[in-house]
């Protein structure tokens, strides 16, 4: 008589499928915004969000069929237009925006309404975009502000602008494809413009300290520093794409160190600026690449169970209520 070991059958994992591809690894330059933030490559944000929530993340990413989409809001606008200014100079922004509206106190909110709509029919006729006469003029002085500071004048020129990264890891048996985007990248710095708003009428340097751990831009700058530490490898393995000085991007391979500068300027309000740097060792890295290896651990988690044609659903039991899980006030 025979016996027959019967054993589990291993589930098959779910499907990844891509939408559009994932661009593969390498430098790239020229590549327009529209197309890097449409890659399906993780970048600083998703990062963020996977390190806290990868449902939140499902929920905004391109898995979900009915994605609410990126909406092209007035801060993203004013965003762009002072990257323009100040990573490309006058010429660039004025090929893309012009001063738009002026409202004033003693307008109604109709009368502003009207205001801005002709001003806006009036850019879209010579294809332009108009920036509300406030908004434009900030920028205008923020850019002449960090081009006139003498510890701000070279932070982000003399570089290669807007310069793309692509490149994968595996974690768990899951291809991760990640990506960055470099405002400024130089031999021995990567130079990054921050818009913020000061809320609270903090004393300004504060306030900057405050966004990148509000906002965790901590986390953006250990996912591009990673970025920065394969441009000699791509170069090496001739992975370069589009237009560039080759004789000076062979001089940001081959250095060996570099560190990371934020320049902020205050969106509303007075277009002041500040700027503050994150050198190799400092421990801030550390604590950010405990939540950029959290992320990625968690993608390939809910890509091994769930894959791209689920929701990704956040499940947990239910638990007891403590004290201690309240805030130190409560009890008063």
């Amino acid at each position: 008589m025979s016996t027959k070991t019967e054993t589990a059958a291993t589930p098959a994992k779910p499907p990844i499928i891509y939408k559009t591809q994932p661009h593969q690894p390498g430098i790239v330059f020229g590549m327009d915004a529209e197309t890097y933030h449409a890659d399906p490559s993780l970048g600083s944000s998703s990062i963020k969000k996977l390190s806290k929530n990868p449902a939140d993340w499902w929920f905004d990413s391109w898995m979900n069929p009915r994605q609410p989409g990126d909406k092209e809001t007035p801060a993203k606008i004013r965003g762009q237009a002072v990257h323009d200014l100040v990573l490309y100079g006058e010429t660039m922004f004025d090929s893309k925006f012009m001063r738009g509206a002026e409202h004033h106190d003693d307008m109604t909110a109709a009368e502003k309404g009207v205001a801005t709509k002709a001003a806006n029919a009036a850019a879209a006729k010579v294809g332009l975009t108009a920036l509300n006469a406030e908004v434009y003029d900030n920028i205008a002085i923020a850019g002449a502000m960090i081009a006139k500071n003498k510890f701000l004048s070279v932070a982000l020129t003399g570089g290669m602008n807007e310069v793309s990264v692509f490149w994968r890891e595996t974690v768990d048996g899951i291809e991760i494809p990640l990506k960055a985007r470099f405002d400024c990248l130089k031999i021995k710095g990567i130079g990054d413009l921050k818009s913020i708003t000061n809320k609270f009428d903090k004393p300004f340097d504060r306030c900057c300290i405050d966004s990148i751990v509000n906002y965790r831009y901590d986390i953006q700058v250990k996912h591009y520093m990673d970025a920065r530490a394969l441009v000699a490898k791509f170069v090496a393995d001739g992975k370069v794409f589009g237009d560039h000085d080759a004789a000076y991007l062979a001089k940001v391979s081959a250095a060996k160190q570099w560190a990371w500068q934020f320049v902020f300027w205050q969106a509303e309000g007075a277009p002041i600026t500040d700027s503050l740097i994150i050198s190799p060792g400092n421990p801030i890295l550390e604590v950010a690449g405990q939540s950029v290896t959290k992320a990625k651990a968690n993608y390939a988690a809910y890509m091994n169970e769930l894959g791209t044609e689920q929701m990704w659903l956040l499940e947990s039991a239910p638990r007891e209520l403590f004290m201690e899980d309240l805030p130190i006030w409560y009890a008063r």
